[in-house]
């Protein structure tokens, strides 16, 4: 049986993403980074139809919006927030597929996050190792493989992820980690109000050697405390967010 492994790269954004100004922005985003650059867009799967430029992205800019490379085997979705529900944007790959364009990928989602005013966004890697550890429990850790939610950051942050970015809405979170030791980077980025953290220098850490991963991660939050982690035995610090256009 092949073991689970699987990269998810989420973003979770206040803004209504419905508007033809919005779908364009994400669309001229995506153009920047020819690994993402759609070749099939749909709103369901299979994912089939042709995409040629922007007006026909912005004629499938429907809830939810898919699209795949066939090059790169990536896979993409927007979800459209509603009401106090954050729109979604997430990417997903398999390992083999990133080890060439991962510094890429964390530039992706620092200007992603940008361009989105996002309240959190993320990079992870989740292996078999993950899903079968007993410290963490597996809902967890399925959350983020399969892209957080509203709902998951209402409980509390799930667990810390290789990358994050956090938004004004968890600045008194993110600022504690400016001095953290496990830390490979920390940066502010003042214009966007936001910060972002990477805790393994590489995504194969997670694969290969998740053992040390774990116990930086356990390392860190021990540092800069547990009140924002879901799994800790709930989150004593929640943030309220606020949405709009």
């Amino acid at each position: 049986m092949k073991e689970h492994s699987n990269i998810t790269c989420g973003i979770l954004s206040p803004l209504d993403l419905s508007s033809s100004s919005h779908g364009s922005q994400v669309l001229e985003l995506l153009s920047r980074y020819g690994w993402l650059i759609p070749t099939n867009i749909g709103n369901f799967e299979p994912i089939r139809g042709e995409y040629r430029g922007l007006a026909d992205g912005l004629k499938a800019w429907k809830d939810p919006f898919l699209w795949k490379n066939t090059a790169s085997k990536l896979k993409g979705s927007v979800w459209f927030g509603h009401g106090e529900q954050h729109s979604n944007l997430y990417l997903r790959l398999k390992p083999r597929r990133v080890s060439l364009i991962q510094d890429d990928l964390v530039n992706f989602l620092i200007e992603a996050c940008g361009v989105l005013r996002a309240d959190m966004g993320y990079i992870h890697l989740t292996t078999h190792s993950e899903m079968e550890d007993k410290s963490i429990p597996y809902e967890y850790s399925y959350a983020i493989d399969t892209g957080l939610t509203t709902h998951d950051l209402r409980k509390g942050i799930p667990n810390i992820c290789r990358a994050m970015v956090f938004g004004i809405r968890y600045k008194s979170i993110a600022e504690r980690f400016e001095n953290a030791s496990p830390l490979s980077k920390f940066c502010e980025i003042p214009a966007k109000n936001q910060w972002f953290i990477q805790l393994s220098p590489s995504l194969d850490d997670l694969r290969v050697g998740y053992d040390t991963f774990s116990a930086n991660r356990k390392k860190l939050i021990d540092e800069v405390g547990s009140d924002f982690i879901s799994y800790s035995g709930g989150a004593e610090w929640k943030p309220i967010f606020t949405f709009g256009k």
